[in-house]
């Protein structure tokens, strides 16, 4: 019984030494908003998808003005075979060209409907690959800074499951000086 005991003593004595040799882990936080918003390049990347996203409203602008004109061109045919002193030849000639105006219009609202989705999915494809490089980007910042700072792990401090973080723990400065190093400045 009394080997027992000693044994039990050093078996507690051992898991007591193991669990206070463990290192604590070295934790650290970012807040990925502030990153993304000072990250200079991806505010240049950010202004030239909004040059592209002008441009493309611009074309479908002129393409919905083809639109309106032939849409315009419906209803003066339909009001000039409104007129009773049309004589039924007349008439019908009107109806011909109302109907090739209708069938016009037709296809460019496809075309245009085409043109509009295809945009859309471009610049949505484009916005989701500019964020996603740059995700990428400050992820790699932020290893490089928890690698310098021997950081074990780092957390997004905007996220739900955090309720408190001290300030001495976020490295986001270091993370956007790390980023911006890189650009070049204007002269």
């Amino acid at each position: 019984m009394k080997i027992q005991k000693v044994l039990f003593g050093l078996m507690l004595t051992g898991l007591t030494t193991i669990a206070f040799a463990q290192k604590a882990p070295n934790l650290v936080t970012v807040d990925m908003q502030k990153a993304l918003a000072g990250y200079e390049r991806l505010q240049e990347a950010t202004v030239k998808f909004e040059a592209s996203v002008a441009t493309a409203r611009e074309e479908l602008e002129v393409e919905g003005q083809k639109l309106q004109t032939a849409a315009e061109g419906i209803n003066e045919l339909q009001q000039q075979g409104q007129n009773p002193a049309l004589t039924e030849e007349k008439l019908e000639e009107i109806r011909g060209q109302l109907q090739e105006k209708v069938d016009e219009y037709r296809q460019l609202e496809a075309d245009f409907n085409q043109m509009r989705q295809r945009v859309e999915r471009t610049l949505a494809e484009r916005r989701n690959n500019i964020m996603k490089l740059h995700l990428e980007e400050i992820k790699d910042a932020v290893k490089q800074v928890c690698k310098e700072r021997g950081a074990d792990l780092a957390i997004n401090n905007e996220g739900n499951l955090i309720l408190f973080a001290d300030a001495a723990f976020d490295i986001t400065n270091d993370v956007l000086q790390s980023l911006n190093a890189s650009v070049p400045t204007e002269e």
